[in-house]
């Protein structure tokens, strides 16, 4: 069952945002995904579904199925709260 496109992005947004606060929002700062995790207290599967929708919004890279980095557009994302 797909996610309503609102919660699929909320829920992007806030992996996006652990993922800043992670990396200090530097350029190049990958991350593995298990940590993003474990940041934002979600089962890897969870994190991994939220990565992937930032990915298709452009805000972040995904390496090999397990590292992410942000790009230039995620880093540039206001800050939300990180509870998925």
């Amino acid at each position: 069952m797909k996610r309503p496109r609102k919660l699929a992005t909320d829920r992007a947004r806030r992996f996006v945002s652990a993922l800043g606060d992670l990396s200090d929002r530097h350029p190049q700062r990958w991350r593995m995904l298990d940590t993003v995790a474990k940041r934002l207290g979600v089962p890897w599967d969870d994190a991994e579904g939220a990565a992937k929708e930032a990915a298709a919004e452009g805000w972040l890279t995904i390496e090999g199925g397990h590292s992410v980095c942000l790009t230039d557009a995620g880093r540039r994302l206001e800050d939300v709260p990180t509870d998925i």
